[in-house]
């Protein structure tokens, strides 16, 4: 049952050996120019070759029990075929026209040395299919495709791989390798140039998909998955080009993705899509799991983007979205789990059944601006971070350690925003929307025992000005807001509480602060219990310092709009100590020093130059300070007794 057709300067090769009582089969046909096949087969066998066109070479070697083999070739060339196995092994290689010099080279070895594979499924089956493979490969011509799989002894698990390069894979370069069982590899490539695919998945139950669609541009995706058994571990990578035209003229942007698992149940996907009117540098994303049943999910629809994602331990999630120019996105996820379960939050840090279930550490990065920066450092259990960049420059820098900390980032302006949160049990919470060129940092450090009361810290940001913003705080239960509204511009404000003792509600410390002028400070610093602080400036060129170092302190200090150029100076170290100022007009100056238990200062400042100075020990003394005009000065000094300077 053998043919053979030549015409012209055809030449055939054909050499079949088999054992005796063997039910080998061989069909040949060629026609065309130097063709050339050569079959091999030991036991129940059968290989079908077709070639027609210039140069095709086929090569079949085909060793044990139900191996099967189809190579079709027209017009391109060079195949080869190793299959060593018992029941399983099918290997079905077609390569269709090339319009340059023929090399569309194909490899494909298959050994399964399980002696019952056939009775879970066929085993080690390979399809390769090229059309129009026009161009380069790793040898000058053509395309290329290596395929190695070697199934388990057992016979339990399953190698598959189809690897199509489309119409016009110009220099698609695939190497496809699958040792154990279960492991399941698809690749595909369509109107593509100079695409790159390398797939190592080494154990069982691994799944790859791989799809590219590029033109005018390179595209490289490379997936190793390493898994010894367990759940099954995922890797997608889809490559595709958003369109074409040729007026304006728009090219796919080339693209590079890593996918790297070791452990189970790791989910990862990387989708890289995108155009622009001139060939520009390609987008970058990578993602590295190790550790159990992770979540990846990675998608850049921009150009010029850079995207990695690294999890160690189990059950990290991320997510990652890309549609601006020139992003730049850094995951890194280290679990240690606490035993705590999940929680479900939302964006303000609260239990909520519609937001983010936390596993063990989230972060979710959306970025539609364009040369934007943001990186998320996340070591711990259920802790979560969202961060959103729409506007063109933003930097973004999230790091917590811990437990249940909570990050969220909304950059619409060229912002800067740094968040760190600590503390072996955590629970702290920050929360910085910025629309302007603002700069936010924020420190947290929570107990390292589980607090009476959450969250532990809570900050709160919001920049509609290219102001400054800066938070500390230590212990538990404080409490920081801060605004600072347009016409801010060049103002700042800091803002630092310790809090070691807080048992309930009561004891929080409380600061918040709204900057509504130009070029204006504020400094408060809380240590102790209970402490409440209330700054609000409207006037330009002012200067506010609150110092509350004891327990249930009140300040309130209002800078009137027009004011300028002012100065408060706020100290209260004892305790339930009451401090009113307000400030209207320019040039002021008042300082208060306020210690023992339940004193009270009131002082109001209007027109200008004036100068007010209180000092208060022991307990129980009141002071009011009011002044109008220019130039005035009043100084109190007081223990027991009452004093009124007017």
């Amino acid at each position: 049952m053998k043919k053979a057709i030549l015409t012209g300067v055809s030449m055939m090769a054909l050499s079949i050996a088999a054992p005796a009582l063997a039910q080998s089969q061989s069909d040949i046909n060629q026609s065309g120019t130097a063709n050339a096949a050569t079959v091999t087969q030991n036991g129940t066998n059968t290989s079908e070759i077709d070639q027609t066109g210039e140069s095709a070479v086929a090569t079949v070697k085909q060793a044990g029990t139900n191996n099967d083999s189809n190579i079709t070739q027209t017009a391109g060339g060079t195949v080869t075929v190793d299959q060593s196995g018992i029941t399983g092994s099918t290997s079905n290689v077609t390569t269709l026209a090339d319009d340059r010099a023929p090399e569309s080279r194909v490899d494909v070895v298959q050994t399964d040395t399980g002696a019952s594979s056939a009775a879970n499924g066929e085993a080690n089956v390979s399809t390769v299919i090229q059309a129009n493979v026009n161009g380069f490969g790793s040898t000058g011509t053509g395309s290329t495709v290596s395929v190695n799989q070697t199934q388990n002894a057992a016979g339990a698990g399953q190698n598959f791989s189809l690897v199509n390069q489309g119409p016009n894979a110009v220099s698609g370069q695939v190497s496809v390798q699958q040792t154990g069982g279960d492991n399941t590899s698809t690749y595909s490539a369509q109107t593509s140039t100079d695409n790159d695919a390398f797939i190592n998945q080494n154990g069982q139950d691994n799944v790859s998909n791989v799809v590219q669609n590029f033109q005018n541009g390179a595209a490289i995706a490379t997936v190793n998955q390493t898994n010894a058994g367990g759940a099954v571990n995922t890797a997608s990578i889809s490559q595709t080009s958003a369109g074409f035209a040729a007026n304006p003229p728009q090219f796919a942007i080339g693209a590079d993705a890593t996918i790297t698992q070791n452990g189970e149940g790791n989910d990862a996907s990387i989708n890289q899509t995108g155009y622009a009117d001139a060939a520009i540098e390609s987008n970058e994303a990578s993602t590295t799991q190790l550790g159990d049943f992770n979540t990846s999910s990675t998608i850049q629809s921009g150009t010029m983007g850079f995207a990695s994602v690294t999890q160690n331990g189990n059950e990290n999630d991320s997510t990652i979205t890309q549609s601006g120019e020139g992003s730049s996105a850094t995951v890194r996820q280290t679990a240690i789990e606490s035993g705590n379960g999940t929680r479900t939050r939302g964006k303000d840090g609260l239990d909520n059944p519609l937001g983010d279930v936390i596993r063990s550490n989230f972060s979710s990065i959306v970025q539609s601006g364009n040369g934007v920066e943001a990186s998320v450092t996340q070591t711990g259990d259920l802790n979560r971070s969202g961060l959103v960049q729409t506007g063109n420059g933003a930097f973004a820098d999230v790091r917590q350690e811990g437990l249940f900390n909570n990050s969220q980032i909304n950059q619409s302006g060229d912002a800067s925003a740094n968040v760190i949160q600590g503390g072996d049990y955590g629970d702290n919470n920050s929360q910085i929307n910025q629309t302007a060129n603002g700069l936010a940092l924020v420190i947290q450090s929570a107990d390292v025992s589980a607090p009476t009361y959450y969250p532990t810290n809570l900050s709160l940001i919001t920049q509609n000005a290219n102001a400054g913003a800066f938070v500390r705080q230590t212990g538990q239960q404080n409490e920081s807001d801060i605004t600072q509204d347009v016409g801010a511009d060049g103002s700042n404000a800091s803002v630092t509480q310790t809090n070691l003792l807080g048992l309930t509600a009561l004891d929080t410390n409380l600061s918040s602060i709204t900057q509504s002028a130009s070029d204006s400070r504020i400094d408060v610093v809380q240590n102790g219990l209970g402490n409440t602080s209330g700054v609000e400036q409207a006037g330009s060129g002012n200067t506010v310092f609150v110092d509350q170092i004891g327990n249930f302190n009140r300040s309130t200090v209002t800078q009137d709009a027009g004011s300028l150029n002012s100065t408060a100076d706020i100290n209260q170290t004892g305790s339930d100590g009451l401090s009113t100022l307000t400030q209207t007009g320019s040039g002021h100056k008042a300082t208060l020093n306020q210690g023992g238990l339940d004193n009270e200062s009131i002082i109001a400042q209007s027109g200008s130059g004036n100068t007010a100075t209180v000092t208060q020990t022991s307990d129980a003394n009141y002071s009011s300070i009011i002044q109008s005009g220019t130039g005035n000065t009043a100084t109190v000094t007081q223990g027991q007794s009452v004093t009124q300077a007017q």
